[in-house]
């Protein structure tokens, strides 16, 4: 989506607590109001904030906002609308800038005499020492409205444990068809914690025909990736880390077959031309990749995932990335680490695994689950990079942690304590024990090679 950007400043201190909203399903916009509201960043997070929301009535595009702890609101914000195309429906979208980093913000939007509730939001820090975010997987469902209803209680349940959450990742299929408004309004109701926090995405196969036209209308995202697919590909900094999303369904035949061979050619090699600069001017401590199909996952016989670790794996290795994120297989799993990289997979909807078997698992799990839906937090300071992964009931599952001296993961499986100690002394085990497994896997990738 194009920007409309605001030149004003004022927010509130979140401290944890959230607006109503957040806690509701948010069925506004399908009763012709304005909601259905996702907070993204597609500028700097330490001066801007981006808020988009829908409409079905195209009464309510209209955004206010102030400085938490203030009485007046700023004047009313006309929004930029962008037309789905079912149904009349609409988005709305405004960029706040020139905000103070590390500020807290109310805001509402509708119209004059139709405003909705006040959520908020928190800018980040001008020398933010740490980041909190959650990782969340595949969302698709097997039976629509059932399936959103649970991934939404979820959802909101998982921000009540972790309020200290600043931003979310995803990593595709929010959705069973691409261009199904059905599909995406139980999506967007179901995800009322994203007006209070930050969600960064990455496209499926599930919202891709050969483009993934209805995503790009509906979320707004940086615009610094390769030319030819600027919000499909992008990259930010927040804390000490540099994230890279990038869309694995570019790899797809049907994108091929839509662009013709020579034009396709023409993009994919500069994505990776972007991708290596992209990566080598990071100076941030961590680098974390997020993308829907997997390079190394449970099923390792994919076309897809051959074409990731033939293009993309050699750049996350020479890049120094730390950790990639993906889903697309509906289970959990975790890789070892293979030169240097850690690939963690997601699901955090009800759909469960026709690619996961016991009998043929691949020599690079370390871990997996096909039983739970999971998210994680992920946690990363100048120190420590760290995700725990928790199932339905906010029970951790796994843990793996990298410090600044790339010493390896740890591992905490079910019904084991989260704790300090416990994660150290697994750390300590975890080194002892797998150092020299790894050390011969990963020579024999090499090999591979």
């Amino acid at each position: 989506m194009k920007r409309v950007g605001v030149l004003m400043a004022v927010v509130f201190f979140l401290n944890g607590v959230v607006g109503s909203s957040v806690f509701a399903e948010g069925e506004e916009a399908e009763r012709g109001g304005a909601g259905q509201i996702f907070l993204s960043w597609s500028g700097d997070p330490k001066t801007t904030q981006t808020v988009t929301w829908g409409d079905m009535g195209r009464s309510g595009k209209f955004l206010q906002y102030r400085k938490a702890g203030t009485e007046s609101f700023s004047k009313p914000i006309e929004a930029r609308e962008t037309e789905i195309g079912e149904q009349e429906t609409f988005r709305y979208e405004v960029v706040l800038d020139n905000l103070v980093p590390g500020t807290s913000y109310e805001y509402r939007v509708g119209a004059p005499g139709q405003w909705g509730g006040i959520s908020s939001f928190k800018t980040e820090e001008e020398e933010q020492a740490s980041f909190s975010a959650f990782v969340l997987g595949d969302v698709q469902f097997n039976v629509r409205e059932e399936d959103y209803a649970v991934w939404g209680k979820f959802l909101r349940d998982a921000y009540k444990e972790h309020p200290e959450t600043q931003f979310a990742l995803m990593t595709g299929d929010y959705v069973n068809t691409a261009n199904l408004w059905r599909d995406w309004n139980c999506y967007l109701n179901q995800a009322a914690v994203f007006s209070c926090i930050p969600v960064m995405t990455a496209p499926g196969n599930h919202e891709t025909q050969y483009l993934p036209f209805t995503y790009l209308k509906l979320f707004a995202l940086p615009e610094n990736g390769p030319a030819g697919a600027a919000e499909e590909f992008y990259s930010f900094d927040y804390a000490g880390c540099h994230f890279v999303s990038l869309n694995s369904c570019v790899l797809m035949r049907e994108r091929e077959k839509f662009m013709g061979e020579s034009a396709w050619d023409d993009l994919i090699d500069g994505i990776d031309v972007w991708l290596k600069e992209d990566l080598q001017k990071n100076r941030k401590k961590w680098n974390v990749v997020f993308l829907h199909h997997p390079a190394y996952g449970v099923d390792e016989n994919s076309r897809l995932s051959e074409e990731i670790r033939k293009r993309w794996v050699p750049i996350f290795e020479d890049a120094g990335v730390d950790l990639v994120l993906c889903g697309h297989q509906h289970v959990y799993m975790r890789s070892e680490t293979i030169n240097g990289v850690t690939y963690i997979m997601g699901n955090s909807g009800q759909k469960r695994s026709q690619y996961y078997n016991a009998e043929r698992v691949p020599s690079y799990v370390e871990k997996v689950n096909e039983e739970h839906s999971v998210y994680g937090i992920l946690y990363g300071d100048e120190k420590t990079l760290r995700l725990t992964v928790y199932d339905e009931t906010h029970t951790p599952l796994d843990v793996w942690e990298k410090d600044r001296m790339g010493q390896p993961p740890a591992a905490v499986f079910p019904g084991t304590a989260l704790t300090a100690v416990g994660v150290a002394l697994v750390v300590i085990m975890g080194v002892l024990t797998v150092r020299e497994k790894r050390k011969k896997r990963n020579e024999a990738h090499r090999a591979e090679k």
